[in-house]
């Protein structure tokens, strides 16, 4: 009995995290400025539903909040693998070892780094609007940083 029970909880946990993908539609990259925010989520390879979530609703709300800024590179968005070896120093910078988020607001050369991590979290599952709420508010402070 004890077996099965571990096989289940492992059986669960293989199905909970994958490798799919969300799709980047109407996302590309735009050339970057000097002054900009940045928004960053990083990812391991097997990603979770919240993990793949947290991308869709960070995409969605670029799209549909601040396409202009999108458009002319005032916002970049970058989706990073931190298990990739080309992405090692990036992930240590930011002391991602899993899916966290960032946005950083670079300005004349310095940057501030802000991490929505923990907010991500809490309200990626959320059935309300309380993710992209929560998340056009914060690009709306950074914006006003530049």
């Amino acid at each position: 009995m004890h077996k099965i029970l571990i096989l289940l909880s492992l059986s669960v946990f293989l199905f909970s995290c994958n490798e799919n993908e969300p799709t980047k539609e109407n996302v590309t990259e735009p050339s970057i400025q000097q002054n900009r925010v940045q928004v960053i989520d990083f990812h391991t390879t097997h990603r979770c539903e919240t993990c793949l979530t947290i991308e869709k609703k960070t995409m969605e709300t670029i799209n549909d909040h601040f396409k202009n800024e999108f458009d002319n590179g005032e916002i970049t968005f970058q989706s990073i693998n931190v298990d990739e070896k080309e992405n090692e120093a990036i992930a240590e910078e930011y002391e991602a070892y899993g899916t966290s988020l960032f946005i950083t607001v670079v300005k004349d050369g310095k940057s501030e780094k802000i991490d929505l991590t923990d907010f991500a979290f809490t309200n990626a599952m959320a059935e309300d609007d309380s993710f992209k709420a929560g998340l056009t508010e914060q690009l709306n402070d950074a914006l006003n940083k530049l």
